[in-house]
C-alpha cells in the first residue's frame, strides 16, 4: 500500500487518467513493478491498483493497494526491489507517503529488501516510511581521495551509529548479518523518526545503494567505490536535522 502524488519539476500538481491500463500512455497512473537483480525471465511483476479512483486527485496524495504472490522466479533474484512509477510520464515526478509491503497470512512481513531482521533496536521503526524524492543536484560532485581506514557497522546489539556526511569508507558487513544506512532525525531521546533507508550491505557483499527513487535522487550519478577494505560512499550534505545512521540486524530469508 501507498500515497502517490504526481508533481512537475517545480512542485505543481499533475494529472493522470486512472482508466488507462496501458504503460506506454503519457496519462497513465503510476503502477508499482517488482523486479530484481540476477532474475530468470518472467520474474517481474507489474503491480496495478486494486482501489478504483475513478478520477485522480492532483492536489492530494491518492491511496494504492496491490496484492501479488511471491514465485519460485522471483526467489531466485539475488536483490529484489520496487519501482514505483517506472511508466509515468518523463515530465512528471512521482511523491510517495505511508509505503508498506507486507507479507500475508502464512508469510513473512517483507521489506524492500525481503530482509526479515531480527533484534531491532527499540528506536528504529518496525517500517521504514518512505521519503519525498529529492530533485538532482546540477552538478555531479568533485571526486574525493581514497581513504585509508573503514568505518565498521555497530553491533546488532548497540544503538544505531551516527554516520557523517561527506566521503566515508565503509567496512562491509559481518556475514549472516545486514547492515543499512539510514537518513533520519533524532530526537532529544535520541528516537529516530522520518527514517530512510539509502545504502546497505548483507552477508559480507558490497556496498550498494537501497532500492527505490530516494536512494538514487539522493546519490545522482555517484558510483559507489569498491576497495578491499570496504566501499567509499559519498553521502550528500543534510539540512535542518537531518542525519544519517548506520544500524545492524541479523536476518534469514523465507523461502
Amino acid at each position: 500500500t501507498a500515497k502517490i502524488k504526481l508533481v512537475d519539476s517545480t512542485g505543481n500538481p499533475q494529472q493522470c487518467n486512472p482508466s488507462i491500463t496501458d504503460p506506454n500512455h503519457r496519462h497513465v497512473c503510476p503502477t508499482v513493478v517488482l523486479k530484481g537483480d540476477n532474475c530468470p525471465d518472467g520474474a517481474e511483476v507489474r503491480l496495478w491498483n486494486e482501489i478504483d479512483l475513478g478520477s485522480w486527485d492532483a492536489d492530494g496524495f491518492n491511496e494504492f493497494k496491490a496484492t501479488f504472490p511471491t514465485s519460485d522466479k522471483m526467489g531466485q533474484c539475488t536483490e529484489p526491489y520496487l519501482i514505483v512509477g517506472r511508466d509515468v510520464h518523463k515530465v512528471k515526478d512521482v511523491v510517495l507517503d505511508d509505503v508498506y509491503v507486507i507479507g500475508g497470512e502464512g508469510a513473512a512481513a517483507l521489506r524492500e529488501d525481503t530482509l526479515a531482521p531480527t533484534n531491532v533496536p527499540t528506536n528504529v521503526p518496525s517500517t521504514f516510511p518512505s521519503a519525498s524524492p529529492t530533485f538532482f543536484p546540477t552538478n555531479k560532485p568533485t571526486p574525493f581521495p581514497t581513504i585509508a581506514n573503514a568505518v565498521a557497522c555497530p553491533d546488532p546489539s548497540e544503538d544505531p551509529k551516527e554516520m557523517p556526511s561527506g566521503p566515508v569508507m565503509l567496512a562491509r558487513s559481518d556475514p549472516g548479518y545486514v547492515c543499512i544506512i539510514m537518513k533520519a532525525i533524532q530526537d532529544a531521546d535520541g528516537n529516530l523518526s522520518k527514517v530512510a533507508p539509502v545504502a546497505r550491505s548483507h552477508d559480507g557483499e558490497r556496498w550498494t545503494r537501497y532500492g527505490g527513487k530516494f536512494a538514487e535522487s539522493l546519490f545522482y550519478s555517484w558510483d559507489f567505490d569498491h576497495h578491499d577494505i570496504g566501499s567509499q560512499i559519498t553521502f550528500p550534505e543534510l539540512s535542518g536535522d537531518e542525519k544519517y545512521f548506520a544500524s545492524s540486524f541479523s536476518y534469514s530469508v523465507e523461502n
